[in-house]
């Protein structure tokens, strides 16, 4: 954190910080943001500031961007700056403004339990904060699993043994964080999790291997 003091600002992308990170980073000088934009944007085309004064709890676009959704509620990017096509993304969001958004989720992560959309990263949100508190270190992530009621079932996946009782306390303290239909019906446990070539979790990769 004191080397990190010496920086005016530094902006992360690739992946979501985890919530140990944002907590710590409250107590730095340097001003952190977030970015959103992907390969086909050229550049980030939304920031949002995670610490210190001015803390925010959206995206918001940089200056010439215009930001709209579709019908599946994922982000369209409008960037005639850039001498860009509108982009359709598979990201779902909020829209706040046409200049401001909350991302959701994946369209390609949602899981439709009983004809209820839910969106697995929100749930691994709250699971990551309890799972800080209770000093559970299993790389986890929810997953739809199929079901012959639901036609698919919100499902906790865990990489390794995980203590029984704390998991119990988890779930329980889950339970007042999310709706109903967002608390994991089932938790598995696999041995380890595949990982893609930047080593992040490959969800389906890992659900197929242990016949998910």
């Amino acid at each position: 954190l004191k080397k990190l003091d010496s920086i005016n600002v530094v902006i992360v992308g690739g992946a979501a910080l985890d919530q140990q990170s944002v907590d710590l980073l409250q107590s730095s000088k340097c001003r952190v943001f977030l970015t959103y934009g992907m390969t086909e944007t050229i550049s980030h085309i939304a920031l949002q500031k995670i610490n210190g004064k001015q803390k925010q709890e959206t995206f918001v676009a940089l200056a010439g961007i215009l930001l709209e959704k579709d019908e599946r509620d994922c982000l369209v990017i409008e960037a005639k700056s850039l001498g860009l096509q509108p982009v359709r993304t598979n990201d779902v969001v909020t829209l706040l403004s046409e200049t401001s958004f909350q991302w959701l989720g994946r369209w390609d992560n949602v899981i439709n339990t009983g004809g209820v959309k839910v969106f697995p990263e929100k749930i691994e949100k709250e699971i990551e904060k309890i799972f800080y508190q209770l000093d559970l270190q299993n790389r986890f992530f929810v997953a739809g699993v199929p079901d012959p009621l639901l036609g698919s079932k919100v499902t906790l996946i865990i990489e390794g043994d995980c203590n029984g009782e704390e998991l119990n306390n988890a779930i329980h303290i889950l339970r007042s964080a999310v709706s109903k239909y967002e608390i994991p019906r089932e938790t598995k446990m696999v041995p380890q999790f595949i990982e893609t070539k930047t080593q992040k979790i490959n969800r389906s990769a890992t659900l197929q291997l242990n016949s998910l």
